[in-house]
């Protein structure tokens, strides 16, 4: 069998070659047979020629049948007969220098054929047989011993005359044919992969490659190319060092494009074990900057097995080239740097790269547009691939948001768009950034600046966000998104603008919460570039269909930029069509016989003769027309014309004088003769004295004993006339034509003085108002609210008049007004309706029955204010069961005065009226029927407050009024009437208070000169007044006084005021805060220390100045409303001073003075106290740890049962604000404190001894923390702890865990106690999680689910950092039985949490969300440490400790 099996394997081999031998064209015959001269000569003697004729070329006759057709083809029997080799297969004579013959012959007895140049080669066997054979024979044919030369000495002599020709060793690079593989290594290739011969070959190859490296052909570029090619990815390198060394040398000296070719392959060519040292030298490289090898280098880099830690100094330098580095260059170095794998490492990157990295052109190529899109591309392909990329950067900038804003660059901006589209994450960060508008603007104007065509490449994605930012109606983002869309729509195409304009369109006639955000957009566009957004004029057009249910407010608007673009020129000098569009339209509109769609014509033609006026050549004759057309259909209707006097106020001054005046003779005649009447005509008082059953006296008079002439104001219907509700605002534009003619108000300085006729102050009193008829309640309200407007717009003409007598009568006014609104609150639920002051602020639009306003000019009748019925009595009140829903879901209760009220409700109390000027004086619900003050109005403020109680409410001004004469000689008259009484005060700053937030006013608080002046004159007044009262509590008894009361309020109100001023700064640009910060502090801080301004202090000095004197006001301060205000506006100043340690030490003073005050604190208040002195304090942990041990430690507690315990927390021995009502608030607030610390502080791995030091003292607390909740297991406590408690213990995971190791090795035990520790409060959370399930308590099973997924992630966490101390062992697993909150034992699954919709809490949830993806599934045991074992204690996961 044997010899059988070698005879089939002979045959077979026979066949083969057999069919070798039919091929045609050998190279090596045709060459020979082409060889011809007189130089050569044969090798062997012709007794040997003739051996060859008839026998095999290599070897024996013998080994091959004789019908085989051998045919001199080589079989696989070993060439050992040297005289064989020397011979040639064919006949003719060889030429002895070349050697190729012998060469293909020692080839073709290996199995590998060599053909002409321009074909490829064949080879018979496997390419690793053809190595194994030829590698046999070299090493059968060589002899060091022998002093002849061997055969395979000869072979390598041929083998390098073979290779020295160019169009041979081109051939010897192309792939070699195969029988069953098609494609094999190449000739080259074949002969580098045997061990023996790969020296030699290399002798041969690289003097070839590095001549070829010089020449910046072409052709020889990609002969470099194929050489590199041949020396890839070999089976090994006999002398790699060697070969490295040559090969760098070799790149050193090539040129450029061929030094690109061989960095980019030399990673496959060289052995792994030598690329450190490759990487070391190319780094050199690397390091010198040529920009136009870095890629190739990068690319090279990341294809080398290189060691970590040589990884930063690369990558660091490419981040350092990355900065200087061409736009067209940038997509190469983002995707080298987000290879990275390792978290760390690639967080590093980021870190970098955000800092130092920026994507601005540094040349002005046409190609960087292209450059730009070219890196979006590459940024979104990397992310595809790594998305921990994503999570990385959207966590640093979010980080960064809320810490140190400035940091932030348009990369980030640019990044956060491009992860916009992919990941959710990314749309809560754009929002916190949208929230702070300066720097979303600035970050936004860098992007357009520098970037512009990635932000055409973005623009879905922002107008996406900017589009859904606008219908949630965020108050945070608008202001950011008006100027971002601006500078979008006026620095983009055309094109680009009308997506844009087509959003705001939609959202104009479908949205209507955000429609004045997008008015004022448009407003801003028309201002900056009207000829553009004529363009969109029809757009706008096509909006009036709709403004049918807009309020007025937002037509006047719409209408103004409307005006504006009828008014501009069109591009390049063309004719504004659309103003003459637009003038037909006002006609049609003032002409229209629907009141509504007059209005909208008065808004229109005042805002176009605002811009005609403005011109440089104001068109007179249209002003006047428009005017006069606007008047005629206006006079006597009360709406057009109540606007009409508004609106044409807000333009006076840019109307040109002549028609100022004749318009101010029309209007002073129209006053004189319909609101007016002579104090002596009898008659007329008969006429108008009786009218609907009501006694009309002539009260208010300022004019007594005066010159003026004596007439009376009247507020009576006339037929056909103009209504006297528009009285006020007829007045108002008055005074400012008047002003405009003579710049003086002498030609109606009368009015300020005159009586009105006004119905019996009698009915205004007590409750007799509640006896009069449904029509006389109306006009009874109706005559209070016009004469308070009146008032107010009397003292807005005249305020800044300097006339003493003017002055006096000011000041009469204010008391009158101060008189009229108390009456009007007192009895506001009694008048049936009331007239809105401004009728621009009404909503003149009605809507149909679906919902939606009419289309077009289809008018509907405005429907009528149905009026309130007076309740019967007050003090009854209407009791509701509130369903256990609500309760549940109210997490700050305070109950404290329902308790009050049901245990003492069977003993009679004395009723105590609550003083509050806020309520009693300018409560909200009649601001819409009051007219506001001017800015200039609050200069009053700078006049003294009298803080001594008076006999009668306000100044009696009778003995002043009859000789007002005498007032000019006589100052201290003036200053004795120009001095507030608390009410009249409260009143001012009310009304500044209510404009400062009214976002309708937009008053500038920062525009009234020395502010803060008056308002710390007015503190100090308060604070000498209470420290005498104090002074003179201490000899004998006295009880807190209305008087009292005032003041209190009205130093709440200052504080406000303050707090507003400076929090108005924070909206300022960076350089402009800074230098409003130092001016206001100075400011102050010249108040505090009493000088003029003169000498300058430090910033220290003065800040510390500004400290103490406004941390002093917890002296004064006995109200926790105005508390609460005062920390704020410390926090405010704080914040302004980037945490100033003096304003915190204010407010850690004032705050803690606070708390130990025994008030009655809400659970709001109390919150608000807490949070901003958790928030600002130096070491919040402190205060907590503070807090926890005087309100939670009691002595002897085992002694007592659960009821007495419960009875005795909290202890309010030093706190006592903190009561058994409010205490949750405090807890929750305690709790959300040390879980913030923790997630801030201690994530990030630090020094190891102050860290660890914080972690136990943090877990201490913890612990203490989560044991109330056996001791007061209230609902409000229980959803407190699960909802902060994951946030702790995920900073533990992430923070904490990783100390342990370490902890271990130096303190054993220590560590083995701090484990036990955080045990305890592990288990009591679980308990709590198992008592949910019991309770089916929606509110706690919420949180249950993330709970315990963050116990099971803490104790693999712990095991797994354990490990490496031999603490595996530690933990095991077993059946649980489940238990209740006091320890007794349950029915476990009593509900699967699969079947309840749990939601998880926003507050918390974005902070662990990433530590939150664990595995979902519950698991079946729990983890204990076993105390007699070496082992740690481990934490308890899920479910309950064995019974």
């Amino acid at each position: 069998m044997p010899h059988l099996s070698k005879r089939r394997k002979r045959i077979t081999e026979n066949a083969s070659a057999s069919r070798i031998a039919e091929a045609d064209d050998v190279w090596h015959s045709t060459a020979i047979e082409e060889s011809t001269g007189d130089n050569f000569a044969p090798l062997v003697d012709k007794e040997q020629s003739s051996k060859k004729k008839s026998g095999p070329a290599f070897g024996s006759s013998k080994g091959a049948p004789k019908d085989s057709g051998y045919n001199g083809r080589p079989t696989d029997k070993d060439v050992r007969d040297d005289e064989s080799i020397r011979v040639s297969p064919s006949p003719i004579v060889i030429n002895p220098p070349s050697g190729h013959a012998f060469v293909s012959g020692v080839l073709q007895r290996c199995g590998y054929i060599i053909r002409q140049p321009n074909s490829n080669n064949e080879m018979f066997y496997d390419v690793m047989l053809f190595r194994k054979k030829m590698a046999d024979w070299l090493r059968e044919n060589d002899d060091e011993m022998s002093r002849i030369e061997t055969d395979a000495s000869k072979f390598l002599k041929a083998l390098n005359a073979y290779l020295s020709e160019k169009p041979n060793f081109v051939s010897s690079m192309k792939p070699t044919k195969h029988e069953t593989e098609l494609i094999q290594p190449s000739l080259l290739h074949c002969l580098l992969g045997i061990d023996i011969l790969q020296p030699h070959v290399l002798k041969i190859v690289m003097p070839i490659l590095g001549e070829a490296s010089f020449s910046l052909l072409e052709e020889d570029v990609a002969f470099v190319n194929t050489i590199l090619n041949q020396l890839k990815w070999l089976p090994m390198i006999v002398d790699g060092q060697k070969f490295a060394d040559n090969l760098l040398a070799i790149i050193d000296t090539s040129v450029f494009t061929c030094q690109c070719q061989m960095i980019k392959l030399i990673s496959d060519i060289v052995p792994s074990n030598l690329h450190p040292q490759i990487a070391e030298k190319l780094l050199e490289k690397f390091s010198e900057d040529k920009r136009q090898l870095n890629i190739a280098l990068m690319d090279c880099f990341s294809s080398l097995d290189i060691p970590e830690g040589f990884w930063s100094n690369i990558r660091n330098t490419a981040i350092d080239q990355m900065t200087s580095a061409d736009l067209k260059d940038i997509p190469a170095y983002f995707s080298f740097l987000f290879r990275v794998e390792s978290v760390v490492a690639l967080t590093d990157v980021i870190t970098t790269i955000r800092e130092k990295v920026d994507l601005i052109p540094k040349d002005k190529n046409p190609k960087n547009d292209a450059y730009q899109v070219e890196i979006l591309e590459k940024v979104g392909f990397c992310i595809t691939v790594n998305p921990v990329i994503v999570n990385i950067w959207i966590k640093q900038v979010k980080d960064d948001i809320r810490d140190v804003a400035d940091s932030i660059r348009s990369i980030d901006l640019i990044m956060l768009l491009v992860f916009a589209d992919s990941h959710k994450a990314a749309a809560s960060v754009l929002k916190s950034l949208f929230a702070e508008k300066n720097l979303a603007v600035r970050l936004f104007s860098e992007m357009m600046q520098h970037n512009l065509a990635m932000v055409y490449q973005l623009f879905s994605t922002i107008v996406k966000f900017i589009d859904s930012f606008l219908r949630s109606r965020d108050a945070k983002c608008l202001d950011a998104v008006c100027e971002i869309t601006g500078k979008l729509f006026l620095g983009l195409s055309a094109l680009e603008a009308q997506t844009l304009m087509g959003n705001m369109t939609t959202i104009l006639i479908n949205y209507p919460p955000s429609r004045d955000v997008v008015l004022q957009i448009l407003t801003n566009l028309s201002e900056k570039n009207p000829k553009k957004l004529l363009l969109f004029a029809p757009y706008l057009m096509g909006v009036l269909e709709y403004v049918m249910q807009f309020p007025a407010r937002q037509i006047r608007s719409l209408m103004n930029v409307l005006a504006i673009l009828s008014q501009t020129e069109g591009r390049s000098g063309e004719s504004n069509h659309f103003t003459a569009e637009f003038s037909i339209l006002l006609r049609k509109q003032l002409t229209h016989s629907d009141i509504k769609i007059r209005c909208f014509g008065v808004f229109g033609a005042l805002a176009t003769i605002r811009q005609l006026a403005r011109q440089d050549d104001p068109n007179e004759a249209r002003i006047k027309e428009l005017l006069k057309l606007a008047w005629d259909f206006v006079e006597r209707d009360e709406d057009a014309c109540g606007i009409f006097f508004d609106e044409l106020s807000s333009c006076v001054m840019d109307i040109p004088v002549d028609i100022c005046r004749d318009f101010r003779d029309t209007l002073k005649g129209k006053f004189e003769s319909l609101w007016t009447i002579d104090q002596f005509s009898q008659s007329q008082f008969i006429q108008y004295g009786q009218r609907k059953s009501l006694i009309l006296d002539m009260v208010f008079d300022a004019n007594k004993e005066c010159s003026q002439d004596r007439l009376v104001i009247i507020f009576e219907n006339q037929a056909l006339q103009m209504s006297p509700l528009v009285v006020p605002a007829l007045l108002r534009v008055l005074a400012f034509l008047e002003t405009k003619v003579e710049s003086e108000l002498v030609g109606i300085d009368a009015i300020l003085g005159c009586p009105i006729l006004f119905p019996k102050l009698e009915y205004y009193r007590g409750n007799s108002i509640t006896d009069f008829s449904y029509n006389q309640r109306l006009h009874l309200g109706h005559y209070l609210v016009m004469a308070i407007n009146f008032f107010r717009e009397s003292v807005c003409a005249f305020v800044a008049d300097s006339d003493p007598e003017l002055r006096v009568k000011i000041w009469l006014r204010l008391e009158n007004i101060l008189q009229l609104q108390k009456s009007l609150v007192s009895h506001f639920d009694y008048f049936p309706s009331l007239p809105l002051a401004y009728v621009a602020e009404k909503t003149i639009g009605s809507k149909d029955k679906d919902g939606a306003g009419p289309s077009g000019f289809n008018s509907a009748r405005m429907r009528e204010v149905k009026p309130v019925k007076p309740t019967a009595s007050k003090t009854k009140t209407k009791t509701t069961k509130k369903s256990t829903k609500k309760k549940a879901r109210r997490e700050f209760s305070d109950s404290e005065s329902e308790v009050e009220e049901v245990s003492n409700a069977a003993v009679p109390k004395k009723v105590v009226l609550k003083v509050n000027p806020e309520e009693d004086i300018q409560p909200k619900k009649i601001l819409p029927h009051l007219r506001r003050f001017d800015i200039q109005v609050f200069q009053l403020l700078r006049c003294p407050l009298n803080c001594q109680a008076s006999d009668s409410d306000y100044l009696d001004f009778s003995n002043i009024l009859a000789d007002l004469s005498c007032v000019s000689q006589n100052p201290h008259v003036i200053k004795r009437v120009e001095m507030f009484n608390p009410d009249s005060l409260a009143l001012l700053l009310l009304e500044l208070r209510d404009q400062v937030n009214d976002e309708r006013c937009k008053l500038d608080i920062l525009s009234i000169k020395n502010l803060l002046k008056y308002i710390c004159k007015h503190i100090s007044s308060i604070v000498e007044n209470n420290e005498e009262q104090e002074a003179q509590a201490e000899s004998e008894v006295i009880t807190t006084t209305e008087l009292q009361k005032k003041l209190e309020c009205c130093l709440r109100l200052l504080i406000n005021i303050m707090a507003s001023y400076f929090d108005a700064i924070k909206k300022f640009d960076k350089d402009g805060k800074e230098a409003m910060i130092e001016k206001s502090l100075n400011s102050l801080a010249r108040q505090v220390n009493h000088s003029d301004g003169v000498g300058s202090s430090s910033q220290l000095e003065t800040t510390t100045s500004v400290a103490n004197y406004l941390g002093g006001f917890y002296v004064t301060i006995k109200d926790p409303a105005t508390a609460l205000d005062h920390i704020k506006l410390l926090q405010i100043i704080h914040d302004l001073r980037n945490g100033h340690p003096t304003i915190k030490k204010a407010i850690d003073d004032a705050t803690s003075h606070y708390l130990k005050c025994d008030w009655k604190l809400s659970s709001i208040q109390v919150d608000g106290f807490l949070k901003i002195w958790l928030g600002t304090t130096p070491s919040s942990i402190k205060v907590i740890k503070h807090l926890v041990t005087k309100l939670m430690t009691h002595e002897n507690e085992t002694e007592l049962d659960l009821s007495e315990v419960e009875q005795k927390l909290p202890n309010s021995a030093v706190y006592k604000s903190c009561s058994n009502t409010n205490f949750h608030t405090w807890y929750c607030a305690m709790l959300r404190g040390l879980s913030q610390y923790v997630y801030k502080n201690l994530r990030r791995r630090g020094d190891f001894e102050d860290s660890i030091e914080q972690w136990v003292e943090a877990v201490d607390i913890f612990k203490d923390l989560v044991a109330v909740t056996k001791k007061m297991p209230k609902n409000l406590i229980l959803v407190s702890l699960l909802k902060h408690c994951r946030v702790f213990l995920d900073a533990f995971i992430t923070g904490g865990a990783e100390l342990l190791p370490e902890y271990w090795k130096r303190e054993k035990e220590l560590a083995q106690a701090f484990c036990k520790g955080l045990q305890v409060p592990c288990r009591t959370i679980q308990h709590i999680c198992e008592h949910s399930k019991i309770n089916t308590d929606m509110q706690l099973l919420k949180s249950v689910p993330l709970v315990k997924r963050v116990l099971e992630t803490l104790v693999f966490r712990v095991r797994e950092v354990l490990g490496v101390q031999g603490a595996a062992n530690a933990f095991w697993m077993g059946n649980l039985k489940h238990r209740d909150l006091q320890g007794d034992c349950i029915n476990s699954q009593i509900i699967d949490d699969n079947d309840i919709d749990l939601i998880s809490s926003d507050d918390e949830s974005d902070i662990g969300e990433a530590l939150l993806s664990g595995r979902n599934e519950q698991l079946g045991g729990s983890a204990h440490f076993d105390e007699n074992s070496m082992d740690v204690d481990v934490l308890e996961a899920s479910g309950d400790e064995f019974d």
